[in-house]
């Protein structure tokens, strides 16, 4: 039965995939600016086609908006998004509200975790899929090494959503990024977060930053220095 269920989930993702082919595959460069306070960190001043993110976070923390938001940006070129939610828990209304097309967005909820990582494997590997949005648990070494495999095969972008447990498991994520709410006040125009970042491929690692999602634009803007102090100076004399 779960060979069955593994299998018939393959099957369905494909056929749903074949109506999304990339036209933009050829022309467009290896790498992509979000426009993005994540650019600035990236070597490369953009996210690399065929790269796997990790966004560490509790519920509700912001990882999963954060992760939307930077998945709607390299959407732009086209391309199907896939978003593999085994869990029930993806609401397709905050994905529009972000700018992502649901005419272009492939909902497969597998039956269990090996239908799961198969299912994440025949998407990033796909020619049809430029964005791949999973929530990870535990996983293996080899199983993550063929993840990320076929994501460079397919020239894709896996965004990985997981708990802040597994941050100290190894992985084959070209950046960990562990994201919490910010301790500095709200800003009127949308939330902050705080994103510590774990590694990134070439850029830097075991650094903080601070961005704020504005609402109304959809953006992720560095947040100043000088806006984060939340302590006042005292006067003396």
């Amino acid at each position: 039965m779960e060979r069955l269920t593994r299998r018939q989930t393959i099957l369905d993702l494909k056929e749903r995939l074949s109506r999304f082919e990339r036209e933009t595959q050829a022309s467009r460069g290896t790498t992509m600016p979000t426009d993005t306070a994540l650019d600035a960190l990236l070597p490369d001043g953009g996210i690399t086609w065929g790269t796997l993110i990790e966004c560490f976070g509790d519920d509700g923390d912001g990882a999963d908006i954060f992760a939307l938001r930077i998945g709607a940006r390299m959407l732009r070129t086209g391309g199907a998004f896939v978003v593999v939610d085994a869990r029930s828990e993806f609401y397709p209304p905050t994905a529009a509200g972000l700018g992502i097309s649901l005419e272009h967005t492939v909902l497969v909820r597998p039956a269990n975790s090996r239908a799961v990582l198969w299912a994440l494997e025949q998407a990033l590997r796909s020619r049809a899929a430029s964005v791949v949005l999973a929530k990870l648990g535990a996983i293996h070494d080899r199983a993550y090494r063929r993840l990320k495999l076929a994501a460079e095969s397919g020239d894709c972008l896996g965004l990985f959503l997981r708990s802040v447990e597994y941050q100290a498991e190894p992985s084959w994520a070209d950046v960990r990024l562990v994201i919490h709410p910010a301790l500095s006040p709200p800003s009127a125009l949308g939330r902050r977060l705080q994103i510590e970042v774990l590694q990134i491929r070439g850029g830097p690692s075991r650094s903080t930053i601070e961005v704020e999602l504005t609402d109304e634009t959809n953006d992720v803007r560095l947040v100043p220095r000088l806006a984060r102090a939340t302590t006042p100076r005292l006067r003396v004399g």
